[in-house]
């Protein structure tokens, strides 16, 4: 089993790129061979987790018609990602 250890790009620590996982870039992304994660485990878990509040919220901000439990969550998603420093102006949490 092949780690390799680097240091992370936004938590400042230590990684670990795991054999399976260096496999499953090569082979199934078609990543280069000298591809390396930049960030670790949480750091991507997190950056995922945020893309799917964006995503959610994308999604219901372009509804026409909404219903009012689709607008009570596009606000809480909107209060969520603005905490997260995703959202800077503070009105689109107040629509």
């Amino acid at each position: 089993m092949l780690i390799l250890k680097r240091s992370a790009k936004v938590a400042l620590r230590h990684l670990f790129f795991f054999a399976q996982e260096q496999q499953y870039w090569f082979e199934v992304l078609d990543f280069w061979v000298d591809s390396h994660c930049t960030r670790c485990f949480e750091c991507r878990k997190h950056a995922r987790y945020i893309l799917t509040l964006r995503k959610r919220y994308d999604m219901l901000t372009g509804l026409a018609n909404k219903t009012s439990s689709e607008k009570t969550q596009r606000k809480e998603l909107a209060n969520t990602l603005y905490c997260l420093g995703i959202i800077k102006n503070i009105n689109k949490v107040k629509d």
